[in-house]
């Protein structure tokens, strides 16, 4: 029962493979197990449709039609397997009526909605998609017309029942049919508005039936998600209500959604967000009405709420939110299929359903639901949980389903213009019959008997009154509804709890005034003045609610309602249910008013001063008067947005709103702010020029222009952004000189200014509104210091003191919600000059108030509360790279600021954390503090303040910071000493801007900022050394940036950073300047070092940058000196630029400087890992000459030059460990098999471009074949040699064989073998680099998306569908012929696949890993068998007297390569380096775990089983690995594993002269090790970690390649670089770590 779950999910999952294909036919044809998949799961159904039994519908059966129904609705007609799953479906769909339905859902079926209902709903869902989405009426006919059939069935077998007085089939009924009935009703004729199916939302990708802890969790997770600064520093009361959201932003809404909740949820604070756990425990704990959740939801609810915990969890539940969402259909995908007929059809049907068939089923529902509420009572472990069949009542659910069917479909018909007039009568008689019959009587008294029905009864009456709207075509019928309709609003005896119950209905009340205004514009005055009257006499029903919520209506005191102990109160409930209320009221009133604008132009000027008069005479003393006053500023604010097109009407608010604020001052006061925030937002959306268009597209209408003559003019004369129109008779695009000869130019003057006026008039509220707020806070601020001295205490003073908070409140709102660059830089323009322009008054007040340090405090915490305003516009745009001089100057002057009042000192303690947080979030956006254009300002000219303003003490105590921060740098205090109160500032505002910057930015070019200072020629020439101050800063942050990248997580993002800043370094080392070239060169040094990331040197892109900027210095040097070459050249691949010097020499020392510096890095790279140093030179020579296609392309670069010249002086070092004096030459052979190497890339290449891309799979298998016959013939002719050596014994001869074609060229046919393998081998890389991207393949693959997670990830690159085969295949063969030859292929095959696709490295290294496991277990190389040798005292004929040793050569080609990997993964990727490490357990053994070691015994083993023990041994020891049981285990491996080798009888060995001594040579490097064990264990007893045995990102020190070698080049230089290679005496020295547990310690520790 526990899979059951589980069964949905890969069920779905297989299906969403098939349904992402473009062409899902061809993927049938070819993939053949996905045919066979669904084949068998048609085939499933069809046996029980066509099984003589009665169809039994199980849980496993629901899942595959589910699933089916799904793929079907996801395909289109075109595709064949449509049609037959269709088929099928409406088969298995005509067996429903007479089908037995499972009972015992499964033991995790969390759904609160029994499963017959929750199964009715998604299949019906799926048929109505079906029809929907079908192209043949024929089809979308016989669908809807089945389900009506259906429908009528079942309601005529109730009816039946009904009548009979049937005891029998109570419990059918009960958990099945009428279950299966309401499913039907809330699904069946719903469409999306969206291209995204229904079912598909039903279904997400990670959809899983357990709701509520999945939801929560994933709630929890996106709230608790932290970046660089904490989420909590910006912490702001969003002003924006959830009615006004898309007036004031004014978006689409497709990005709607997204924008509130990035704006307005994550940016600012999470007090106000909507919260979903209280209703959302509602949810699984018992059934509810949709008196909570449906479109006239409370506020505690959202769409947000995931569709499948909704629609299975909520009874009545339908799509009407998801309709509702968007006034128009923006999908062409579905179209309505319920057609009038068939609505007519199902109305007939359900007239059946009259008032015995309800009391009927309501007795049925008592019965059943006290039937197993017994069961459970006398057994306790009842298989029938009570909570899947929850309903006590059945009638008045019913009722709703089938008014909700009705009210949905016909406003999908409305929307399509349907001609509805015999079904809109049709239903309103229905309703009125359902009337008649009391069926939708509200009786309060029933209310406290039993709640849940009573809401349900509520529900009901909200869908017939919407219903009765919708049908309603005569108007005097209209307006006698409208009069019921404000009846409702004077209810002065409803309680709390029952104004609770009613909010839906009297929500819909509000709304139907407004829509039946719509319908009859007629009825639009009286829908004006009643709704007016509700919001300003006020309505009984909203005063007693505001009554009860007066105390924490205030919007200081709202924030009391965002806990979670005020959220479960009463007063929470009836605060919510008062602005559900409000809210409708107010956007039904301006609905209004746009509708009776048509009509009475006047009539918004006449309800202005009917709401001034209101808001004039009101002060807040009583609370009627306060509720009056808050309607009337609400209503105000929402009537300057939503009729902000309308003339004058925004600015006419705005003037009445300056007008109440402050006199006198109130709480009002912050409520009018908020209004004004709200009219700033939407006055700098981009959609006001398009209401412009549209509003005078009709004057215009009337001009008749010839198009020949037509220009610009609008556009140059008012500066609007005018599209031209085609689908209107004339554009806006005219000839002026006709218009102009025209007799009515007078009217189209007017016109003409009445555009201007609406085009300049979003600037002139938005220059209004920040130049009132600008006020507010220098008054608030100001004023009363400036009187602090005195006794008078005037008006001014005290007018805007409590209105300053919430001004910048709105600010925040303000920079968190409005769109658009322009608008963000022009609000952060104005923020920042604001700040500035207190800064002053900050620092005058601060000096006229020395003695009171409270005050200056104060003055300066007013900048404070601008930080954080100014953080949010920063978190929402780019970073600030070319920045104007306004802008410049402005940043300069807040950085000065922060650094004067100690904003960006956080260990002073001074200020809120959150505002440090927040300077630390602009630093990380600001631009530099250096001009980038213009001429150097003095800074003296450039600072804020005069000097007389500026205090000696002020200055020294920012020398003393300088001091303190500088320590470390003595070069920097004698001028920090000299500075002046200038220097002092600059230095610390570019010192906190710079480390904050580096610190919590994760771009590359947070550190590049640095060398904006380092090459300013101002900052150079600085007498007072301000120059050498910017070197201490930029090494300050560079061992901040070292420090962040070693914190991180090795990682693909981190290894790119690096990289890239490597590149920017190795750019800068060619700079013009000698300053910069060196400061460049310190930090490349100290990037590279073994203390850094050492890894850089084997990096593919830093290999290619450093060949290409030394072939770039090379052609600077082949131009004529007269020239003065300063241009720029642009290094390939990469953003930077090189700047040529400007004569010949230095030109000539700057690339035989850097050239040095090539030749020593490629040094340190071939002693790390000298195959993949090699194949990043090779690929690099192949894409050159691809790229070029010219065939010298390769030939005249001088980077590669460079490399060839080092590698083959490298190949012909002296070998110093040689005994003859250094005659022998060392790594010859290793350069020869480079060559090698090269040319079978170069044929492999060759092979491969001369392939079609429909041909890989051919040639695929044909490579695989050529292999895999080598390896056959290889086989093959080894029997033929075995045998005849067995027959040259038997004949006791020593004689040669005489058939020479078998015998004596068996060497040469084994080097043919190997060498066709290895072509094929080279020739199956080649196909994986070079095929990318082929989308054709990849549609005829499945891929199965895991729960969670995002299918076709964005950001990272396509796997194409051969490439698992062809890496597998590339692995995976040569272990089959493991051969010397063959591995040194292969190695070079891999680490050429890793460079070539860097994107399957992981994939690579996995393979190659489970191939050395494999080599394990198949005992090959050093896990071979012994073989057993014959004694020299009793030989016998048949057995050749001669040592057996196993070929471990292969094995060490494989050791080396591993090595290689460990030591670049220690610093570049904790995944692989996991990986690693398991392997290397896996690798080794106790000898009590495997009495037969693994590990042959065999004397021509030995240096390779203790290189591998040096290896693992290496690792323990150094800091990567964690103090905890993987590295204490592993430490006993290694023991164990040596001294096993020393439980075997002395054997001769069998190496050569070279090999033996490198074999000894590596037990002298494994006994120094162990010797210095002695470091690293103590008798301590240390306690065990049980962690993982890798952390991720802990790398403190990092190990060196000659520790890991062994061995190093003779001759070389010391220094900063030589340091990554070690003696090469076979002592380790120096080697560092942490202590972990001994084999004592570890004892002790289990002893006791």
């Amino acid at each position: 029962m526990l899979l059951e779950s589980t069964h949905i999910n890969i069920l779905l999952s297989f299906i969403r493979s098939i349904s992402k294909s473009n062409d899902p036919d061809q993927l049938l044809s070819y993939n053949k197990r996905a045919s066979i998949l669904l084949n068998s799961l048609l085939k499933q159904v069809r046996d029980r449709i066509l099984s003589n039994h009665t169809l039994t519908i199980d849980q496993r059966l629901e899942n595959i039609i589910i699933s089916l129904a799904y793929l079907a609705v996801e395909l289109t007609d075109r595709c064949d397997i449509r049609a037959e799953i269709v088929q099928v479906l409406i088969d298995f769909y005509q067996k429903i009526p007479t089908a037995k339905y499972y009972e015992i859902a499964s033991f995790d079926y969390k759904h609160t909605l029994p499963p017959a209902e929750v199964f009715g709903f998604c299949i019906h869902t799926a048929l109505t998609e079906l029809a929907s989405t079908s192209d043949d009426l024929k089809i979308r006919d016989k669908i809807m017309s089945l389900v009506a059939d259906i429908i009528r069935r079942i309601v005529e077998s109730l009816r039946k029942a009904a009548y009979e007085h049937s005891k029998e089939r109570y419990q059918s009924i009960y958990r099945f049919e009428v279950p299966f009935l309401l499913g039907t009703l809330r699904s069946i004729g719903r469409i999306s508005i969206t291209d995204q199916s229904l079912i598909s939302q039903l279904f997400p990708i990670n959809f899983i039936p357990s709701t509520q802890s999945i939801y929560i969790e994933h709630t929890e997770s996106i709230n608790t998600s932290t970046s660089n600064i904490k989420t909590s520093t910006i912490a702001f009361r969003p002003i924006i209500p959830k009615v006004l959201t898309k007036n004031v932003l004014s978006l689409t809404s497709e990005n709607l959604q997204h924008i509130v909740n990035s704006n307005t949820n994550v940016i600012l604070s999470t007090n106000d967000q909507q919260d979903y756990s209280t209703g959302y425990n509602h949810l699984t704990s018992t059934y509810r009405s949709l008196s909570s959740v449906d479109s006239n939801d409370l506020p505690m609810f959202d769409d947000d709420i995931p569709a499948n915990c909704l629609f299975f969890s909520v009874s009545g539940s339908t799509y009407r939110r998801q309709i509702n969402s968007s006034t128009y259909m923006n999908s062409d995908r579905f179209r309505v299929c319920l057609t009038v007929p068939i609505l007519e059809h199902l109305h007939e049907t359900l007239k059946l359903i009259d008032n015995r068939v309800v009391k009927y089923l309501d007795k049925v529902a008592i019965i059943e639901y006290d039937s197993i509420n017994r069961i459970n009572m006398s057994t306790s472990s009842s298989k029938l949980p009570a909570r899947h069949f929850p309903y006590t009542y059945f009638g008045d659910i019913l009722i709703l389903c089938i008014i909700k069917l009705f009210r949905d479909n016909l406003e999908l018909l409305a929307r399509f213009n349907e001609r509805l007039a015999s079904i809109t009568k049709s239903t309103y008689l229905f309703v009125q019959q359902l009337i008649a019959l009391k069926l939708l009587d509200l009786d309060n008294d029933e209310y406290e008997k039993n709640s849940h029905r009573y809401r349900t009864r509520v529900d009901a009456n909200a869908a017939a009154l919407e219903l009765l709207c919708l049908s309603c075509d005569d108007e005097i019928e209209a307006e006698k509804l409208c009069t019921k309709c404000a009846e409702k609003f004077s209810q002065e005896s409803l309680s709390i709890k029952l104004l609770a119950a009613q909010i839906p209905l009297l929500v819909t009340s509000l709304e139907v005034l407004s829509r039946l205004a719509e319908k009859h514009k007629s009825l639009a005055i009286y829908t004006i003045r009643a709704l007016c009257d509700f919001l300003t006499e006020p309505s009984p029903v909203l005063y007693k609610l505001y009554r009860h919520t007066s105390l924490k209506i205030d919007a200081q005191e709202r924030g009391f309602f965002f806990n979670e102990q005020a959220k479960s109160s009463k007063e929470y409930r009836a605060f919510q249910i008062f602005e559900k209320l409000r809210d409708a009221a107010i956007e039904g009133l301006c609905k209004s008013l746009c509708i009776r604008l048509d009509s009475d132009p006047k009539c918004v000027e006449a309800l202005l001063v009917q709401l001034s008069a209101k808001l004039a005479s009101g002060h807040v003393n009583d609370k009627q008067t306060s509720l009056v006053c808050h309607n009337t500023i609400l209503t105000l604010g929402h009537m300057a947005i939503t009729l902000k097109d309308v003339q004058h009407t925004q600015q006419s608010i705005l003037a009445r709103f300056q007008q109440r604020l402050g006199d006198p001052p109130s709480p009002l006061d912050i409520l009018i702010i908020n209004q004004i925030g709200c009219m700033l937002i939407s006055s700098l959306n981009n959609s006001s020029n398009l209401a412009i268009k549209q509003f005078y597209i009709s004057s215009l209408n009337s001009f008749l222009i010839k198009p020949s003559r037509r220009i610009p003019f609008l556009i140059n004369k008012f500066k609007l952004p005018f599209i031209k129109l085609t689908q209107t008779p004339v554009e806006f695009i005219f000839d002026r000189t006709t218009i102009l000869k025209r007799k009515d130019r007078k009217n189209l003057k007017k016109v003409f200014n009445h555009i201007s006026c609406l085009s300049n008039g979003p600037q002139t509220t938005y220059e209004e509104i920040l130049g009132l707020f600008t006020e507010i806070i220098i008054d608030s601020t100001y004023s009363t210091y400036d009187n602090a001295n005195t006794n008078i205490t005037g008006r001014r003073t005290t007018k805007y003191k409590q209105a300053s908070n919430a001004v910048i409140n709105a600010l925040a709102n303000v920079a968190a919600n409005i769109q658009g660059s322009l608008e963000l830089m022009n609000l952060l323009t104005s923020i920042l000059e604001l700040f500035v322009q207190l800064g002053l008054r900050a620092k005058d007040a601060s000096e006229k108030s020395t003695k009171n340090a409270l005050k200056a405090s104060n003055t300066a915490g007013s900048l404070g509360v601008l930080i954080p305003v100014i953080a949010l516009v920063m978190r929402r745009i780019s970073v600030i790279v070319e920045p104007s001089e306004r802008v410049f100057r402005l940043f300069q002057h807040f950085w000065f600021y922060c650094v004067l009042f100690g904003f960006a000192d956080s260990e002073r303690g001074l200020w809120p954390s959150e505002w440090h947080d927040c300077v630390r979030l602009i630093a990380t956006k600001s631009p530099t503090l250096v001009a980038q254009a213009g001429p150097y300002v003095p800074l003296k000219s450039a600072m804020p303040l005069k000097p007389e303003q500026i205090a000696k003490e002020d200055n020294n105590e920012l020398k003393s910071q300088l001091n303190n921060i500088f320590s470390a740098f003595p070069t920097a205090k004698p001028y920090i000493d000299r500075f002046g109160f200038e220097q002092s500032a600059y230095t610390l505002s570019v010192y906190y801007l710079e480390t904050f910057r580096v610190r919590h930015s994760l771009v590359p070019s947070a550190f590049q900022c640095i060398f904006s200072y380092l090459e300013d020629p101002g900052l150079l020439k600085d007498k007072y050394g301000l120059w050498t101050l910017m070197t201490a800063v930029g090494r300050k942050s560079f061992a901040i940036y070292v420090d962040e990248m070693k914190k991180m997580p090795k990682s693909p993002e981190r290894n790119k950073n690096l990289e890239v800043q490597c590149q920017f370094f190795m750019v800068k080392r060619t700079h013009v300047r000698a300053e910069v070239r060196e400061e460049a060169k310190l930090y490349l040094y100290s990037l590279l070092s073994k203390n850094a990331f050492p890894h850089l040197f084997c990096n593919s892109v830093v290999i290619e940058t450093l060949m290409n900027i030394i072939n770039i210095l090379s052609y600077s040097l082949n131009e004529d000196n007269l020239h003065k070459v300063t241009a720029h050249h642009r290094v390939p691949n990469t953003n930077y630029t090189i700047q040529f010097a400007d004569t010949h020499e230095k030109r000539l020392e700057l690339s035989n400087a850097f050239v040095d510096f090539g030749r020593t890095f490629i040094e340190q790279a071939l002693m790390m890992s000298p195959t993949l140093l090699k194949s990043c030179i090779q690929q690099y020579m192949l894409k050159l000459e691809q790229g070029k296609k010219i065939s010298n392309a390769a030939r005249q670069h001088k980077g590669l030059h460079v490399m060839w010249e080092y590698l083959s002086t490298y190949s012909k070092t002296a070998d110093a460990n040689a005994t003859t004096g250094g005659n022998k030459l060392y790594y010859r052979t290793d350069f020869a098999d480079y060559m090698v190497s090269l040319g079978e890339r170069c044929a492999a290449v060759g092979f491969v471009e001369g392939l079609d891309r429909s041909d890989y799979r051919t040639a695929i298998l044909q490579v695989k074949g050529q292999m895999e016959t080598a390896i056959y013939n290889r086989l093959s002719s080894l029997d033929k040699y075995k045998s005849l050596q067995q027959r040259r014994r038997r004949m006791s001869t020593v004689a040669p064989i005489s058939d020479k074609g078998i015998a004596l060229d068996f060497e040469e046919r084994i080097a043919i073998f190997d060498s066709d393998f290895r072509n094929g081998l080279f020739k199956l890389t080649a196909m994986l680099i070079h095929y990318v991207d082929d989308s054709e393949d990849n549609e005829h693959e499945l891929r199965f998306t895991a729960i969670g997670s995002t299918p076709n990830g964005i950001n990272t690159q396509k796997e194409n569908a051969l490439d698992r085969d062809m890496v597998h295949a590339m692995t995976w063969l040569p272990i089959k012929m493991f051969t010397t030859s063959v591995m040194e292929g292969a190695v070079d095959c891999w680490c050429w696949a890793i460079i070539g696709r860097p994107e399957l490295e992981l994939l690579i290294v996995e393979e190659i890993y489970k191939v050395w496991e494999k080599i394990i277990s198949d005992r090959h190389g050093l896990y071979s068998i012994d073989k057993p040798e014959p004694s020299p005292l009793a030989p016998s004929e048949k057995e050749e007297l001669k040592p057996k040793p196993p070929s471990v050569n292969p094995h060490r080609i494989f050791l080396k390569f591993i090595e290689e990997r460990i030591f670049l993964c220690m610093h570049k990727a904790d995944i692989e380096m996991e990986m690693l490490v398991d392997l290397l357990h896996k690798s080794l053994s106790l000898i009590l775990e495997n009495s037969k070691a693994p590990m042959t015994k065999h004397v021509g083993a030995v240096g390779l089983r203790f290189r591998f023990l040096y290896l693992a041994l290496y690792l323990v020891q150094s800091d990567y690995l964690s103090d905890g049981v993987s590295k204490f285990l592993l430490r006993e491996k290694i023991y164990h594993t040596a001294f096993d080798y020393f439980t075997v009888h002395h054997h001769c060995p069998t190496q050569t002269h070279n090999e033996l001594r490198n074999d000894i040579r590596t037990l002298i490097r494994f006994f120094s090790l162990v010797h210095g064990e002695k470091k690293f264990c103590n008798d301590s007893p240390i306690t065990i970690n049980g962690s993982s045995s890798i952390p991720n990102g802990i790398n403190n020190e990092t190990i060196d390649a000659a520790s890991l070698y062994g061995t190093t080049k003779s001759g070389t230089t010391s220094g900063w670089i030589n340091a990554l290679a070690g003696s090469s005496a076979g002592v380790v020295q120096g080697v560092g770590g942490q202590s972990t547990l001994s084999r004592k310690s570890g004892n002790e520790i289990i002893n006791y």
